[in-house]
């Protein structure tokens, strides 16, 4: 939905490499305009037992909060329309020990380093 219009979903433009497991690549799809803030839809890239561990450790810490919404030159849209919830993830403490040493390390460190 689109400016109150159903609109039919772009191609997908990008593909994420092989995950891991066999599954198929996840698509990215754009939902904007090139002069608009960059809006995706990204399918594929968890499965539903991932998502349902993701929503459960964000709701026992109580993380989720009101999603901020930013314009395109980066300030806060303040128009009381916005109906979902955010929950930053701190993503070392999802990952089990054999994932936060090796090549995933760096990313790991990054992710903490942003939150």
């Amino acid at each position: 939905l689109r400016n109150s219009s159903t609109l039919a979903l772009p191609q997908p433009t990008r593909f994420s490499p092989l995950l891991p497991h066999g599954r198929r690549p996840a698509s990215f799809r754009r939902l904007t305009e090139p002069d608009e803030l960059d809006v995706w839809l990204v399918e594929g890239l968890f499965d539903v037992s991932e998502l349902q561990r993701l929503v459960g450790f964000c709701e026992r810490r109580g993380a989720f909060q009101p999603s901020l919404q930013k314009d395109k030159h980066g300030q806060v849209v303040r128009d009381g329309r916005r109906t979902s919830n955010s929950c930053a993830m701190l993503w070392p403490m999802l990952c089990s020990a054999e994932q936060s040493e090796g090549e995933g390390r760096e990313e790991l460190v990054a992710a903490v380093d942003a939150t």
